[in-house]
């Protein structure tokens, strides 16, 4: 949404501003940005009925002060924090739910009768629907958009190197990938001398993961992995790691509600091996966009499969063709510029 809020200031549509509980990345990223940016002042938890109380008064005396005509409410947690802004009628409030969904406070925001609900894909919207009550009649689906670069959908590497991106966590199923991939080099040793390798974009941020994380740094040192396998930590700089990068591996465990990593990764010409299940349907809406397996069984014998293909200069046309299909795709669909479009159709149909 930050990208969104730019792109508000650049179109002068809309005059965005942010408000976060907490500070954090995303904070100092919308200060440096240079939105109107604000820190709630008093810090809360739902399970504090006091502290809640002060800040969602705060909120209230800043919306109103602010004048604002709409509020964008990013998931339950900010539905239910500012429930006294369901008191001013003027203010149109719009609840950007983005997955998971199904939760204990899904149920409890349901009860806030907002202006709209914004899905970002139909996995999320029918998970929602299905699961949580909802008395709102104005449902959108409006998808997650990335800036669409410039870009040579030619291989950038005589040797592909692999991606895994995302936070390492259980759920992004990093280490059964890893352990593929493994498996995959040792039984191709002229591999490892060609310098096909697997860089792994991200890093833990609670202590289950960590723990995680450390499963899979012994799984390469212990499988004498390092010489083809990176873990390389979080980046900001995404736009250096999918220009230099050929093919990005994403297949989570469990289906996703959206999966933009995919659409970012497309957007660079950038290979993609996933599973077509959850939201990432919305994205691959037909078979020739993407390396899909139905199973995660399936992913040695793809893995394997998408690497000869890249090493084979026979394949060259197929992969090309393949990944311009695909940056057209996410062009057309899935780019800020459009994503931004519905946002402000959908703001100015309610004001």
């Amino acid at each position: 949404m930050i990208n969104i809020c730019k792109l508000h200031l650049v179109e002068k549509n809309i005059r965005p501003s942010i408000l976060f509980f907490s500070k954090g990345l995303a904070y100092e990223m919308s200060k440096e940005s240079g939105i109107p940016t604000f820190l709630l002042k008093h810090q809360f938890r739902l399970l504090n009925p006091i502290k809640l109380l002060r800040a969602s008064i705060e909120i209230y005396r800043f919306a109103s002060r602010e004048k604002f005509e709409v509020v964008h409410l990013t998931m339950p947690y900010s539905v239910i924090a500012c429930f006294t802004l369901f008191f001013n009628r003027r203010i149109k409030k719009v609840w950007f739910q983005h997955g998971p969904v199904g939760g204990k406070l899904d149920f409890i925001a349901s009860f806030f009768p907002v202006h709209a609900i914004i899905f970002n894909s139909s996995f999320t919207k029918d998970n929602h629907l299905s699961q949580t009550p909802c008395f709102t009649s104005k449902k959108e689906i409006i998808p997650l958009g990335v800036k669409i670069p410039s870009v040579n959908i030619a291989l950038k590497n005589s040797a592909p190197e692999l991606i895994l991106v995302g936070r390492i966590c259980e759920g992004k199923n990093q280490k059964e990938i890893i352990s593929s991939f493994c498996r995959v080099m040792k039984n191709n040793p002229e591999w490892i001398k060609l310098g096909v390798r697997l860089k792994v974009i991200g890093s833990a941020t609670i202590e289950k993961d960590k723990s995680y994380e450390k499963e899979i740094k012994d799984l390469i040192n212990e499988g004498d992995c390092s010489s083809f396998v990176e873990i390389a930590g979080h980046h900001k700089d995404l736009e250096k790691i999918y220009s230099h990068s050929d093919i990005l591996i994403h297949l989570p465990k469990n289906p996703e509600a959206f999966g933009l990593v995919i659409i970012e990764a497309m957007s660079y010409g950038v290979s993609v091996i996933t599973e077509k299940k959850g939201g990432i349907q919305d994205i691959l809406a037909t078979n020739d966009l993407a390396y899909t397996i139905t199973n995660h069984e399936d992913i040695e014998v793809t893995l394997t499969r998408v690497i000869k293909e890249h090493l084979d200069p026979a394949f060259k046309d197929k992969i090309e063709k393949m990944r311009t299909k695909a940056y057209e795709r996410v062009s057309v669909n899935f780019s800020d510029r459009k994503m931004l479009e519905k946002i402000e159709n959908l703001y100015l149909s309610l004001s």
